[in-house]
């Protein structure tokens, strides 16, 4: 099912605590100090062109149109621009307040796809983090096993593992491939003709993907669409993925193209969401402890954090906001590590693919919920 549809021109809307924060970024670099400035309504609804195809374009145009003239370019609505709402307040009350602020009532059986983390690394969101929403929406916590060599590539130390972590306090935790997995067509694809993903999958209704944002070893960061389509794979999928559809087993990471792995991922997450209905998955990004590697490599615990937090983002459409994610990160003025990262593996390839086939938009309108709860009476 393709809910959404690109379009030729971009409308980003920003209530202004979110442009406050664009700017404070990139002048300032914190958010505590971004969060103390004044807030104000605009005199009229502001919208400000940006072109997605350039990796330089969204954030650091709006930056620099704000910073050189009081007037916005005002552009045309478009109907169907996925909204991607955004919070700089990374708690469980934030949490919380943007998931509600999706409009989405969870129904039946809620998985919430996350990260359980990798030893020794401990920058994986926590489960206290998630612990109102995951009680709010009687969720479970699931995750498939790894391919590569881990204690998350067993079933049985997976879900050792997420004890450790605190994970289980807090909800029960499926291993979605501990007893196989299903193959479910992939229409349209660049590579796969069909995916493999955890055969548990079926005992859901809804899936709440909740994504750490952090960069990454092959396709140069990973936020919702990798957690849609690694993240829920089996252990014989994600080879199929990295392989680009050659085998199902005998992961080797480094063997294979990067642009392929990143195109079969999309294929993967298209899969998915036609399989499942987009209409009952929400995405969910929280930036925050951003490092250079991603949350499986055990290499993430020694490089360390190469930013400063962002806030927490959330939109119904996977492509817009990892999109808004990105530029975001591009705006920061302490983001040149990860920048660099994601330019190095053509990281922005995943979003030139799910446009092409239609799977979601780069085109977004960026709504602050921290304004709109300080303009409630």
């Amino acid at each position: 099912m393709k809910t959404f549809k690109t379009f030729r021109a971009i409308r980003v809307i920003v209530l202004f605590s979110a442009i406050l924060f664009l700017v404070g970024c990139a002048e300032e670099g914190t958010v505590a100090q971004v969060a103390q400035m004044p807030t104000a309504v605009p005199a009229e609804t502001l919208g400000v062109a940006s072109n997605p195809g350039n990796n330089h374009s969204n954030a650091e145009r709006i930056v620099a149109t704000l910073k050189e003239t009081p007037s916005y370019w005002n552009v045309p609505p478009a109907d169907n621009i996925p909204v991607v709402f955004m919070t700089t307040d990374i708690s469980s009350a934030a949490l919380m307040e943007i998931f509600r602020a999706l409009g989405v009532e969870p129904h039946g059986n809620v998985a919430i796809n996350i990260h359980t983390g990798e030893t020794p690394n401990n920058y994986h969101l926590r489960p206290d983090f998630i612990r109102e929403l995951t009680h709010y929406v009687n969720g479970t916590f699931v995750e498939t096993n790894v391919a590569y060599a881990s204690r998350r590539a067993s079933t049985l130390y997976h879900r050792m593992l997420a004890e450790e972590h605190g994970f289980t306090a807090v909800a029960p935790v499926d291993i979605l491939d501990a007893y196989g997995y299903i193959s479910i067509p992939v229409w349209e694809g660049s590579h796969l003709p069909y995916t493999l993903v955890g055969e548990h999958l079926v005992n859901y209704d809804f899936i709440i993907n909740l994504s750490h944002f952090t960069g990454h070893g092959l396709s140069g960061f990973g936020a919702a669409l990798k957690n849609m389509s690694l993240g829920l794979a089996s252990r014989e999928g994600k080879t199929l993925i990295h392989s680009a559809g050659r085998y199902r087993e005998g992961f080797s990471p480094h063997t294979w193209n990067n642009d392929m792995f990143m195109e079969s991922a999309i294929d993967t997450a298209l899969a998915v969401s036609d399989f499942f209905g987009a209409e009952n998955i929400v995405h969910i990004n929280v930036l925050n402890n951003i490092t250079l590697d991603c949350d499986c490599m055990v290499l993430q615990s020694q490089t360390g954090v190469h930013m400063h937090d962002i806030g927490i983002l959330a939109s119904l459409c996977p492509v817009a906001l990892d999109q808004a994610s990105v530029d975001l990160v591009r705006a920061a003025p302490d983001s040149e590590t990860i920048v660099a990262r994601i330019n190095a593996r053509n990281g922005e390839l995943k979003f030139e693919r799910a446009a092409y086939i239609e799977f979601g938009s780069r085109y977004y309108t960026l709504m602050s919920i921290d304004y709109l709860a300080e303009s409630l009476p």
